[in-house]
C-alpha cells in the first residue's frame, strides 16, 4: 500500500462511508447496488473493490452465475430491466469522458426508476467510482 488514507485522513473517509450508509437506506436493492459495484470496479480494475464487492452481492443474494456473466449483462435474460438500465448507467457514468453519458441512456434510466431512485443511482455509481480511484491510487491491498 502506498498510503493508508482512511488512517491518514479519517474525517475525509468518514463522508464517503456516510454517504454510502444514506445509500443503504434507499429504495435500490442491495444486489441492484452491488451488481453496479462489482460492474464499475471490472470496468475500472480495481481488484480490492471486485473483491469486495463480489462477497457483498453474494450475501445480498446475487448468483455466482449472475457475477460470472456481468460482463455480457446485455444478452442475457437472467438480468432484469432495472438491473439492465443500471449497468448501463454505471458503465456510460465511468466511462464518462467516452461517452458523456447520451440522451438514450438517461432517458431510459428516467423512465425505468422513480425520480428518487434515479438519484441513488447516480449517487452509488458516483461513489462507487470514488472508492475505486482511491484503492487504485492508494493501492489497498486486497483484504482475504
Amino acid at each position: 500500500m502506498r498510503l493508508d488514507y482512511l488512517k491518514a485522513r479519517p474525517d475525509l473517509a468518514r463522508h464517503l462511508y456516510g454517504l454510502g450508509r444514506e445509500l443503504a437506506k434507499s429504495t435500490l436493492p442491495e444486489d441492484l447496488r452491488e451488481l453496479v459495484s462489482v460492474r464499475i470496479s471490472q470496468i475500472n480494475k480495481c481488484s480490492f473493490c471486485i473483491h469486495t464487492h463480489i462477497r457483498k452481492a453474494l450475501a445480498a443474494g446475487v448468483t455466482q452465475s449472475k457475477l460470472d456473466l456481468l460482463v455480457s449483462f446485455r444478452e442475457l435474460e437472467m438480468f432484469s430491466s432495472r438491473e439492465k438500465i443500471a449497468l448501463e448507467m454505471a458503465e456510460s457514468m465511468t466511462l464518462v469522458s467516452e461517452t458523456h453519458v447520451p440522451d438514450f441512456i438517461y432517458d431510459a434510466a428516467k423512465a425505468e426508476f422513480s425520480e428518487d431512485e434515479l438519484i441513488d443511482v447516480v449517487y452509488q455509481i458516483s461513489l462507487m467510482n470514488a472508492w475505486n480511484r482511491l484503492s487504485i491510487t492508494f493501492r489497498t491491498p486486497l483484504a482475504e
